[in-house]
């Protein structure tokens, strides 16, 4: 319920949530999921709170509470709002030590398609991954980079 609300309240709460997020006073995955709520309900976001949220997502990147590195990649993976700034962080993320995370990384690098050509080396070194759920999550990544290639065919 309550991120129902503060995401119909909009991206004026993103100040309120990224302090949330920076602080692990509110679990991280909550923040996340109230931030995409908000692209569902409120379209996209102001030019300033993109900036702010990319701060705040970047910064969580290298903390070492495995759960703040999952939903920050989950964060740049499913929000998926400047492509410049979140590939070079994605492909980053494929070769964090926790296998969510590579996992959330590919698919991440998926959803930003042909803006995410460059990733494609590590994506298919990322088909022999010791873990099978990364090698599958890099496997659908390449398809979707693909399929929006501008060459295809």
């Amino acid at each position: 319920s309550v991120r129902l609300a503060l995401s119909r309240i909009g991206w004026a709460a993103v100040p309120s949530l990224i302090e949330m997020l920076q602080t692990s006073s509110l679990s991280p995955s909550n923040v996340v999921h109230t931030l995409i709520l908000m692209r569902t309900f409120g379209g996209e976001p102001p030019e300033g709170v993109v900036s702010q949220l990319f701060d705040a997502l970047f910064q969580s990147l290298d903390s070492r509470d495995v759960d703040v590195r999952v939903f920050a990649a989950m964060g740049l993976a499913m929000l998926r709002l400047d492509p410049t700034r979140s590939v070079p962080a994605l492909i980053g993320l494929l070769k964090d030590e926790f296998p969510p995370v590579r996992c959330l990384a590919s698919l991440g690098l998926g959803r930003m398609g042909n803006s995410a050509m460059g990733a494609m080396p590590l994506l298919a070194a990322s088909l022999e991954d010791p873990d099978p759920d990364v090698r599958s999550a890099a496997a659908r990544a390449i398809e979707q980079i693909r399929a929006t290639a501008p060459d295809r065919g």
